[in-house]
């Protein structure tokens, strides 16, 4: 089993340039030829970050290491 990482990703902290996609956009995800705004791969990079933080937190106080 591998060890716990020291660090949780951090990305788009202070949420300049972050946009989330529309639920249309959710819907369908990127066409082939599609190029995504940045604001949108800040958002999820972002929310990816805030819930492994969130998880991280919770196993910490239930004893976890």
């Amino acid at each position: 089993m591998a060890d716990k990482p020291l660090k949780t990703p951090r990305w788009n902290t202070d949420l300049t340039n972050n946009t989330e996609p529309s639920e249309a956009k959710k819907n369908t995800g990127w066409l082939v030829s599609e190029d995504p705004p940045s604001s949108f791969f800040n958002f999820l990079a972002n929310l990816a970050g805030t819930w492994l933080q969130w998880l991280d937190d919770r196993i910490t106080n239930v004893g976890g290491t």
